[in-house]
């Protein structure tokens, strides 16, 4: 039920009799409602502006600016286009005017003398179309913002290619990717230390350490496919191709140990990560129908994840594929085997003085 009382009316009339009818017409059927008078259609689109109206009756022969002009203008103002006019005249009722005037925005006419009950009429009809205008605007906007909020998650769950097609297909084929380098990240007895926690403070730790990998991360043109528990993944590369995704990939690694030792000065729990780094193919894609997982597959992820394994705190191991990417750019110590299950043995590298600015 639309409340009266809180619509505005301005009402654009030169002749102070009917000037004085109008508003009186308008305040016995609408007690409270509030209304602006103009006399002219340069004044009247001042107020329109400024109080943004639920309805617009005017006259038609307007000094300065008619009711045609006036018309136009509002309706070429984006913010106040939407409110409706009601047209008054007293001469120009013949169809040609009414179609002339009908194609430059007016809502509806009043012919002149007013028959009130007329007059009442199409006022309400009016009041209650730019009530459903502003009530579906309203809902538009909420929708808006409902719908970024979920594009704002999809972003922090999915890819930005993965949505997109997402969004142009309801199913989405595996994809290989080739030449990515693959970045695992683990907290060093992260379980033994939580169990001393409360979880509240637990998972506020989490999300400063993690969010501050993303944004670690994306400096370094590199993402986040997901986060398990404490352990931490991303690429670089395979959204867009990149000749640099190892040692792209690399400097961030460098970056967030950085980091967190930084954050470990004056912190009663002191964070530690193993770091493990590998280069090569991948599969990409969606795991569930209803509650979407990206994830990646093959042995560069599972070598990545065994070179986590057998690091050690606070450094980062290198397979030889991504060493040999990077070692133009870095320096390392000598190199370690490790077994991978169903590969066999491997070659690793620990990189030397691990920071950022010790990358050539």
């Amino acid at each position: 039920m639309l409340d009266y009382s809180k619509c505005k009316i301005v009402i654009v009339e030169d002749e102070p009799v009917y000037l004085d009818f109008l508003n009186c017409a308008v305040e016995e059927l609408f007690s409270k409602i509030s209304i602006y008078n103009s006399d002219n259609g340069a004044f009247a689109y001042s107020l329109i502006k400024e109080h943004k109206p639920d309805l617009i009756i005017t006259d038609w022969d307007l000094p300065q600016i008619d009711g045609i002009k006036l018309t136009d203008k509002v309706r070429k103002t984006a913010r106040i286009s939407h409110i409706p006019v009601i047209m008054l005249t007293g001469k120009k009722t013949d169809p040609e005017n009414l179609n002339f005037a009908f194609s430059h925005g007016v809502s509806d006419f009043i012919t002149k003398p007013f028959n009130k009950i007329e007059f009442f009429a199409r006022v309400k009809s009016q009041l209650l179309l730019s009530n459903y205008h502003q009530t579906i605007n309203k809902q538009k906007e909420e929708i808006k913002i409902e719908k970024e909020k979920s594009e704002i998650l999809l972003k922090n769950i999915l890819p930005d290619n993965v949505i997109e097609e997402l969004k142009n297909h309801q199913n989405i084929e595996p994809k290989e990717y080739n030449d990515i380098t693959v970045f695992f990240a683990d907290i060093v007895d992260f379980s033994a230390i939580s169990k001393s926690m409360n979880m509240i403070d637990l998972i506020d730790e989490l999300n400063e350490l993690f969010s501050e990998f993303d944004e670690i991360m994306k400096r370094n043109h590199c993402e986040r496919i997901k986060t398990v528990g404490d352990a931490y993944i991303a690429v670089s590369g395979m959204q867009i191709p990149n000749k640099d995704h190892a040692l792209n990939i690399v400097n961030a690694a460098c970056e967030i140990v950085s980091f967190v030792n930084k954050r470990n000065v004056g912190k009663n729990i002191k964070w530690e990560i193993r770091t493990g780094i590998h280069s090569g193919d991948i599969i990409g894609g969606i795991v569930g129908k209803t509650k979407y997982i990206y994830d990646i597959f093959g042995d560069t992820v599972n070598i990545t994840s065994r070179l986590e394994k057998s690091s050690k705190p606070m450094k980062i191991l290198l397979s030889t594929e991504t060493y040999q990417l990077v070692k133009n750019s870095v320096l390392v110590n000598k190199h370690i085997t490790i077994n991978v299950k169903g590969i066999g043995a491997i070659d690793a590298y620990f990189l030397k003085n691990c920071t950022k600015n010790t990358l050539q």
